[in-house]
């Protein structure tokens, strides 16, 4: 793993990969707990879970042919901004989206949020080049667990002081903070991301 050497030669890949899992590691470990302090049971909040889980494996086939038509950095873009419009709309919505409204937005948030590993894994590897393709499969996801890793305990500290939907504004936080910075390397370098 040269984790230097890929921050070098596609920042974009290696920040994503990182803030990705920053958002998912508390998504996936603490969307559980927080139906159920809103008030789902057992039954509703395992369809939840199962509904973010088919929207993860929904989406994956159209966002996979939009990032081979378009410039996959402007396609992680959309989905990043719309992931974070979405999670400040959980987060100003409270239990109004209790029952079948949040599974149904589970469903289009499990799509969104899953497939941004995807599209920034093919095109740090569209960077790299195959002879490096192990090396950064590996950087990628230690990368990945990394952010995974630390995620829910930042996440924690933003329930506690801001209430157990915190957990959205946390990852709408860093959504947005990934579009932004996604959106200056474009501006950078229009062709393809080079530090």
């Amino acid at each position: 793993m040269r984790l230097l050497w890929l921050l070098r030669t596609t920042p974009v890949g290696f920040v994503c990969a990182t803030l990705i899992g920053f958002a998912n590691g508390p998504f996936w470990s603490l969307t559980p707990v927080y139906a159920t302090k809103l008030g789902m049971d057992g039954v509703a909040t395992g369809t939840l879970i199962s509904a973010i889980t088919l929207g993860s494996a929904a989406f994956q086939f159209p966002v996979g042919r939009l990032s081979d038509a378009f410039d996959r950095r402007k396609v992680l873009i959309g989905l990043t901004t719309l992931t974070a419009l979405v999670e400040i709309g959980i987060y100003g919505s409270g239990k109004l989206l209790m029952g079948w409204p949040f599974i149904i937005i589970g469903f289009v948030l499990g799509g969104i949020i899953s497939t941004q590993y995807y599209a920034s894994s093919a095109y740090t590897n569209d960077i790299t080049g195959r002879d490096n393709a192990v090396g950064v499969a590996s950087a990628l996801l230690f990368l990945y667990c990394v952010g995974a890793v630390l995620g829910p305990i930042t996440a924690y500290y933003v329930m506690h002081w801001l209430g157990d939907s915190g957990l959205y504004l946390h990852n709408a936080g860093i959504h947005a903070a990934m579009a932004v910075f996604i959106s200056l390397r474009v501006l950078r370098s229009p062709g393809k991301d080079v530090a």
